[in-house]
């Protein structure tokens, strides 16, 4: 999966300082890292499949939730970028938005504070799914479904 982390990260980072961004601060007046991440985060959960939104958790503020990204096959992704694994996931926001530490929950916690932007889903998921060329990267990456040998094929059709 490594070919794949490194392709979902630059079509991330590419997409979220582009026009991602542009689209989330007209319509949200937030960006992917400063307001709008569960909206992203819930947009990403939508595109892939059995994926599962994640939250890094603040240990300065009582376990206030920081930021919201999805982990998919192993993955964490958001407007960041793509991630081999929680703890860069985790440390990389630190850093970039220079905050304290964060835990990484492996669930969805909720803040109401964040999840204001929630009626901008459907026209982010279409806008993601128009500009980052996913869906391939997706089936890709997706264990291919055992197919049926030639000789079961052609039994069924004599049966």
């Amino acid at each position: 999966m490594p070919g794949t982390c490194t392709l979902l990260n630059r079509k991330l980072r590419s997409f979220f300082h582009g026009k991602g961004y542009g689209w989330l601060v007209n319509r949200t007046e937030c960006g992917h890292s400063d307001g709008g991440c569960l909206l992203v985060a819930k947009a990403l959960s939508r595109i892939f499949p059995d994926s599962q939104i994640v939250t890094l958790i603040s240990t300065k503020f009582k376990g206030m939730p920081e930021h919201y990204g999805i982990r998919w096959q192993g993955l964490y992704l958001d407007g960041t970028g793509a991630y081999r694994n929680a703890a860069t996931w985790g440390s990389t926001f630190s850093r970039q938005a220079s905050i304290a530490p964060v835990l990484i929950i492996d669930r969805f916690v909720y803040s109401a504070a964040i999840d204001s932007f929630i009626d901008h889903q459907d026209d982010l998921v279409t806008l993601m799914e128009r500009n980052l060329g996913i869906r391939r990267i997706i089936q890709g990456a997706m264990p291919d479904r055992p197919k049926a040998s030639n000789r079961s094929r052609s039994a069924s059709r004599n049966r």
